[in-house]
């Protein structure tokens, strides 16, 4: 840690605690993050790297709804202030945050139980009713501005002649099928189908924390912007229920119940909100260099691959649930 030793003092400086131990998270990409161990107690030190937020101002507003949701008692980490700012720069102006520690454990992905489920859907839905109630200003458009069909075909085909010239013959049917499920959607269909509002828009497993069968915390608010906001429903579902080539539908449900238990929904619109949310992250996932995918990435392709698979029959799946 003696790369971060100047961040560290400059830490001890700013919020008067002395750190006796700094304790590295391996979760997330780019961006450093630490559990220090203070003599007040237990802190998260996260360091963004530039690569991982659009603008300080996009970052800024995701924070400061962050910290406005935890003086609300919403289960995030409440984030720390120093002369009157949240969002904290070193003298190379690179920036960080330093949050409370929040007690809690993870589940792996597709391990969550109904139980689970269900606290998970009353929180997203208590959380989507906090950033729509009108304290942030909306948006023309949402930030997923999605490729016309053509150009997706054409993407597609970019990938499967990627994966021919480097000679991965056994990755070129996943890319067909995806162009198959491309060439079959109404994409202003699906447009018109998903709310637009104010979203996390990084709700999986890994930015989640439990306790007993209750979420005790939300992580990671810096995606959060004016988007597609049933993203939020179809990507906390898939990552909770999805498991082993199969979604849980029980578990789908269960979260639905607790979703509507605090904000509205219309279940017959979730299966056009997964293929959204498929066409916004295929491109990210089934890629000609897929098969060296680690943990994270192989399990979100392993996502987009059944959604490609099933699409056809996902209304009649749902319906019965």
């Amino acid at each position: 840690m003696i790369e971060y030793a100047d961040l560290f003092a400059r830490c001890e400086k700013q919020f008067n605690f002395q750190i006796h131990a700094a304790e590295p998270i391996k979760l997330g990409w780019l961006n450093k993050k630490w559990i220090l161990h203070t003599n007040k107690g237990k802190y998260v030190l996260k360091k963004y790297h530039n690569n991982r937020f659009k603008s300080v101002d996009t970052l800024r507003i995701a924070l400061t709804q962050q910290h406005r949701l935890s003086q609300m008692m919403f289960p995030s980490p409440v984030l720390l202030e120093w002369e009157g700012e949240i969002l904290h720069a070193d003298e190379s102006g690179e920036r960080y945050i330093l949050m409370q520690y929040c007690e809690g454990s993870g589940i792996a992905p597709g391990m969550a139980d109904r139980s689970h489920m269900y606290s998970l859907g009353r929180i997203i839905g208590q959380l989507h009713h906090h950033l729509n109630d009108g304290t942030l200003s909306g948006k023309s458009e949402p930030d997923f501005m999605p490729h016309a069909v053509e150009a997706r075909l054409a993407h597609w085909d970019d990938v499967i002649e990627q994966a021919v010239q480097m000679n991965k013959p056994h990755l070129v049917p996943i890319m067909e099928l995806q162009k198959k499920m491309t060439q079959s959607l109404n994409l202003p269909a699906l447009q018109q189908a998903c709310r637009q509002g104010w979203a996390h828009r990084d709700l999986w497993m890994d930015n989640l924390l439990f306790r007993e069968e209750t979420v005790s915390a939300v992580l990671d608010f810096d995606r959060l912007n004016f988007d597609y906001l049933d993203f939020d429903i179809a990507r906390a579902i898939l990552s909770g229920a999805f498991l082993e080539g199969q979604l849980d539908f029980g578990k789908t449900k269960a979260f639905l119940q607790g979703y509507q238990e605090t904000a509205g929904f219309e279940v017959n619109y979730l299966s056009d909100i997964i293929r959204l949310l498929w066409y916004l992250e295929s491109k990210w996932w089934i890629t000609a260099e897929m098969d060296n995918h680690h943990r994270i990435p192989a399990r979100f392709a392993e996502e987009m691959i059944w959604i490609a698979e099933h699409h056809e029959q996902l209304d009649e799946m749902l319906m019965g649930m």
